[in-house]
């Protein structure tokens, strides 16, 4: 067998694989058939084509009867026909093994504020607190060295923390401000996908970010994302205002379903004697007045019944125990007798004292007349001795 090796291409020649006088197979050259097949090039390049074709010789070489059908003819070009096909195999993954992965564009994360933010590009160091090392929020310069502070470590120092001067003074950098509200970062809320400068990221998360955390308008103190606020507001705070459903009383959520469904006065309840009716609770003193399991005492107590029965059982009460009633009633009719007697003694007695007092009365009337005609006669005496005098 003759196999030619020439630069690019697959042909068909008179020498070649399968005897003389055959078609014979003519193989591309490792690098440049390859290549234009790894590059997609056109021309003579290597194609699928080629590679299944090699692989199918490569394949039948195994066979004992050869390239030809004679038996052992396809011995001798197994090793090359295998070499072959594995080179141009393991030159076409080399590329893809050997090259490095794709870089990713560096992260870095600072806290600016309270807030932690992912910044796309690194803050210079001119633009760091030189305290706390992050992005400094209005940012102070120096005047002794022009070291930069944020607005919070400012007010901790007394001395410059780079050139140890005494007696601290700064005052606020407009301009490196904005060059670092200019810095380009992420929203801090992983939901959120939007990416700008910082100062557009703090307005943006101040007002409009859809998954930052407010607080609810109810003044509950609960947080929740700001699409969510409203419903949260509306149907789940616990201090939303909302109106009884038996009455016209409004107030939060929390005391009409609690303290004011245990006073309000359209609110059926249950008899507290459990004697199987409902009723409202302001309707609730006028059924406890016949309630049939309200306990009572028997209506002759005061003459000496001292039974206590439920109110629906009192009527058996009264027909099962109606001689001793009327017992108690004649006794009660003869001790009530004897006390009129008294009283009528004592009103006999009370008359003999009035009629003695009314004599008592008159006997002072005429005295203290008497005393009135000599207090005149005295007079008109006194006044006879006055005017002989």
């Amino acid at each position: 067998r003759k196999i030619d090796i020439i630069e690019k291409g697959v042909g068909f020649s008179n020498t070649s694989v399968g005897g003389t006088g055959g078609s014979g197979f003519v193989l591309p050259t490792f690098r440049s058939g390859c290549s234009d097949l790894l590059r997609g090039g056109g021309g003579a390049g290597v194609s699928i084509c080629h590679y299944t074709i090699l692989l199918i010789l490569t394949l039948a070489s195994f066979s004992p009867w050869g390239g030809s059908g004679c038996p052992g003819r396809g011995v001798g070009g197994t090793d090359l026909f295998l070499f072959v096909f594995l080179a141009l195999v393991l030159e076409n993954l080399t590329p893809f093994l050997m090259t490095a992965p794709a870089e990713k564009p560096s992260l870095h994360r600072y806290y600016y504020g309270k807030r932690e933010f992912l910044f796309l590009e690194v803050p210079e160091d001119a633009c760091k607190c030189l305290i706390c090392m992050d992005p400094a929020v209005n940012p102070h310069q120096s005047k002794c060295c022009g070291c930069i502070l944020c607005e919070k470590c400012v007010r901790k120092v007394e001395t410059c923390p780079k050139c140890r001067k005494e007696n601290f003074c700064s005052f606020m950098d407009q301009v490196l401000n904005r060059r670092i509200r200019s810095l380009k970062v992420s929203c801090p809320n992983s939901e959120c996908n939007k990416k700008s400068d910082l100062g557009t990221i703090l307005e943006h998360l101040r007002e409009k970010c859809p998954f930052e955390l407010v607080e609810c308008r109810n003044g509950c103190l609960q947080k929740v994302e700001r699409d969510k606020e409203a419903a949260h507001a509306e149907r789940e705070c616990s201090h939303r205002v909302i109106q009884c459903d038996l009455c016209e009383q409004r107030g939060p959520y929390q005391f009409i379903t609690s303290t004011h469904l245990g006073e309000c006065m359209e609110r059926t309840v249950s008899c507290p004697e459990a004697c199987g009716n409902e009723v409202r609770r302001r309707e609730l003193s006028a059924h406890m007045i016949v309630c049939p399991e309200v306990v009572i005492s028997c209506p002759y107590r005061p003459l000496g019944c001292a039974m206590d029965l439920k109110r629906g059982k009192m009527h058996v009460h009264l027909e099962t125990h109606a001689s001793s009633h009327v017992t108690f009633l004649t006794e009660k009719l003869g001790q009530q007798e004897g006390t009129v007697q008294e009283l009528m003694r004592k009103v006999e007695q009370q008359e003999q004292d009035t009629d003695r007092l009314k004599m008592v009365v008159e006997q002072l009337v005429s005295d203290n007349k008497k005393l009135a005609e000599d207090a005149i006669l005295a007079k008109v005496q006194i006044e006879t001795l006055s005017s002989h005098t």
